[in-house]
């Protein structure tokens, strides 16, 4: 580039070039600034793609912190349904077995009352079992959260190792 701006038009270092007119001189320069036309231009090109790039990623990580924190609202909420119909449940439960005692009270403990109230609790028991069980398969918000972060970041990192690999692809 230097020399092209020094070139004044006069042969440069006449006495080492095979040519011995001027104009071939001329014409290779002529193809130097091209040349150097084209790197200019190359190198906006790749300022431009880096900047669409980097836009780009902005944008999606915008949209996948979006989504991420609309998922976690909405295991919230699905964790305190849960959490909600549990308690409704033992509520529930605790009535019936209220209400067993007070009947038994009442009608005093005939033997048959008492099988009645071992039953009664069994299938009390198998309703907490089955109840606990349901809650316990049931992933956390905080354990989904955490996996929905991993996917993000794993999404960001195939982003970066894609954006790495068109620059790899501009520069050469």
């Amino acid at each position: 580039r230097q020399e092209a701006q020094r070139y004044s038009g006069e042969p440069i270092f006449s006495s080492t070039l095979p040519y011995t007119s001027s104009a071939p001189v001329r014409s290779q320069l002529g193809s130097g600034v091209e040349l150097e036309t084209q790197v200019v231009q190359l190198r906006t090109c790749i300022e431009t793609l880096e900047r669409r790039l980097e836009e780009e990623l902005r944008s999606f990580l915008a949209i996948s912190d979006k989504r991420l924190q609309a998922r976690e609202e909405q295991l919230r909420g699905i964790g305190e349904t849960l959490q909600a119909s549990a308690d409704a449940a033992m509520e529930q439960l605790n009535r019936r077995v209220d209400t067993r005692l007070h009947d038994l009270e009442r009608a005093g403990l005939a033997p048959s009352a008492l099988d009645e109230i071992w039953e009664a609790l069994k299938r009390l028991e198998g309703d907490c079992q089955d109840l606990d069980g349901k809650l316990r398969r049931a992933a956390s918000a905080d354990d989904l959260a955490d996996r929905f972060k991993e996917v993000e970041r794993a999404q960001v990192q195939r982003f970066d190792e894609r954006l790495a690999t068109q620059e790899k692809r501009m520069s050469d």
